[in-house]
């Protein structure tokens, strides 16, 4: 009755192991194209880069320990 348990457990335990794969064996997996991939990046690098330049510059180092002295 032990081993009965024993076994019982070690499949229900390694039942949620298996939500880890990303899918069943024969399904397959939708992947962008390279033209769906890079359109988005361009728009992207636009918006960091504009972000950048909004960000007034400092001269004074920053110090974290200011307000604690």
């Amino acid at each position: 009755m032990r081993t009965i348990l024993t076994a019982l457990m070690a499949v229900l335990l390694t039942v949620p192991a298996s939500a880890q794969s990303g899918g069943q064996p024969g399904e397959k997996k939708h992947h962008k194209t390279e033209q769906q991939a890079k359109a988005p990046k361009k728009v992207d690098d636009k918006a960091y880069n504009d972000a950048l330049s909004k960000i007034p510059a400092s001269n004074d180092k920053p110090d974290p320990w200011r307000n604690m002295r």
